[in-house]
């Protein structure tokens, strides 16, 4: 949200973004929708999530929490810090599997185009 309205990751938590979560969080209430809010979720975060008068879950982009319970835990900080953890370790196995696959696939593209063009310039034709 923070990005489409021209503002940055550090405007998350501010007071103009609290402003329209707030609203939402009352119209969510009303029609009895449960709110969820995810992205730049940190121990930073905990805050801003406390003063919303209805709040069902957050997220990361992997772990979502239950808000009830997580906002009276006094560990929640440490929750969180674990999430995002898991989360970056998730992102590098997933860079490290797919740059694997990625190498290998390199290779056998670069070996299919020289024979690819090979058969077109023996059948007579141009590869381009």
């Amino acid at each position: 949200m923070t990005g489409s309205m021209g503002l940055t990751r550090e405007d998350i938590n501010s007071d103009k973004i609290f402003d329209i979560a707030n609203k939402m969080s009352l119209k969510m209430a009303e029609l009895n929708k449960d709110m969820v809010i995810g992205g730049g979720v940190s121990a930073y975060s905990l805050p801003f999530f406390k003063k919303l008068p209805y709040l069902s879950r957050f997220e990361t982009r992997k772990i979502i929490f239950n808000a009830k319970k997580t906002l009276l835990d006094c560990n929640a900080d440490k929750g969180i810090l674990k999430a995002v953890g898991f989360e970056l370790m998730w992102l590098k196995n997933k860079r490290d599997f797919y740059g694997m696959i990625y190498a290998e696939d390199a290779q056998r593209i670069q070996m299919l185009e020289a024979r690819y063009k090979k058969l077109i310039e023996d059948a007579g034709g141009v590869y381009s």
